[in-house]
């Protein structure tokens, strides 16, 4: 999934998207946004997996491409 707002967005459920629009709009652009961005693209990759095994994984798979995102300064698409 890509961690774009169309991407995010289409993988949450209508009370999710919401929560994910306010909080975007009460931030400009920079590191929060970042931030935000991270936590919500987490939420939609990790939420549709099948059990607590398969959302571990997806957790970890998410928190390697950020940790790799940070550290490069390049962003994931």
């Amino acid at each position: 999934m890509p961690r774009t707002l169309a991407g995010i967005t289409a993988a949450l459920t209508e009370e999710q998207r919401a929560q994910f629009r306010a909080e975007l709009d009460r931030i400009a652009y920079g590191t929060a946004r970042d931030v935000v961005l991270d936590a919500w693209w987490a939420q939609a990759v990790v939420s549709p997996q099948d059990g607590e095994d398969a959302r571990e994984r997806a957790l970890e798979v998410v928190d390697l491409a950020v940790s790799l995102r940070n550290r490069s300064d390049y962003p994931l698409a």
